[in-house]
């Protein structure tokens, strides 16, 4: 997904964060925070007083809600605050500062979550990821926002992140197999996944393939939208997708 404008709520040291993440990438910002009476030029100075930045204080205004691709919430403001429902009934999907760093950065993630002993268990993780790997950092709830070192990632990189169960609320996209893959590259079990993604250990035979010894039925898949509420790009390219689908395409 390419983004091109979005939405920031809330105006501490994660969404300055998210926002200068996204500046950084060209995107069209619009830092939001429900109390109207914020310093607008303390936020300025902390954004860098950038051109791709325009400061929404008290509410969203009609031109954020229908350019904004998606809204990034900072992780101290509730997914169930009054003005995400104007956000969701805009067709604006919601992600957290976790899901937008994961959309920019590289390499693995390991993401620690639950009740107490989180801060404990990611920095003793990341001690020991850090031991194996130099390209690790950490991040999160543990001090540092993940959306501020993201782009020093790379392939090679490990990500050990600090979360709180309440962020994960607004994860879209975070799901890799590579901790299946990895149980199946050691013979702990079998892993069922994606075939083009462990395509080069198929090919150098550190995996193999287990034929099915029946077939699987092939299922009809049916999708209901709300037709009042504004359509994000992506739904919208879905959809055509999906009426234009025929069974010989695949």
């Amino acid at each position: 997904m390419e983004i091109n404008t979005a939405i920031v709520a809330g105006t501490g040291k994660s969404g300055i964060s998210a926002t200068k993440l996204l500046v950084n990438h060209g995107v069209k910002v619009y830092l939001f925070d429900e109390n109207k009476d914020r310093d607008i030029e303390a936020i300025k100075e902390k954004t860098g007083d950038s051109e791709l930045v325009q400061i929404e204080l008290g509410e969203l205004g009609e031109d954020a809600l229908s350019s904004s691709q998606l809204m990034v919430i900072s992780p101290g403001i509730p997914v169930d605050a009054p003005f995400t429902d104007v956000v969701r009934n805009a067709g604006i999907p919601i992600w957290s500062e976790i899901e937008l760093a994961y959309h920019y950065g590289k390499g693995k993630i390991a993401a620690i979550t639950g009740t107490n002993g989180k801060t404990t268990t990611t920095a003793l993780v990341g001690e020991i990821v850090k031991a194996h790997n130099a390209k690790t950092i950490v991040v999160g709830n543990i001090g540092i926002p993940y959306t501020e070192l993201c782009d020093t990632t790379d392939d090679d990189s490990d990500t050990v992140a600090e979360i709180s169960s309440f962020q994960l609320e607004t994860v879209i996209d975070i799901s890799n197999m590579d901790l299946l893959i990895d149980f199946a590259k050691i013979g702990v079990g079998v892993a069922c996944v994606i075939k083009s993604i462990v395509s080069k250990e198929l090919a150098d035979g550190t995996l193999i393939e287990i034929p099915l010894g029946i077939p699987i039925h092939k299922r009809e898949v049916g999708f209901a939208y709300k037709e009042s509420s504004k359509l994000s790009t992506s739904l919208q390219t879905f959809i055509k997708f999906y009426e234009s689908y025929t069974p010989e395409d695949f």
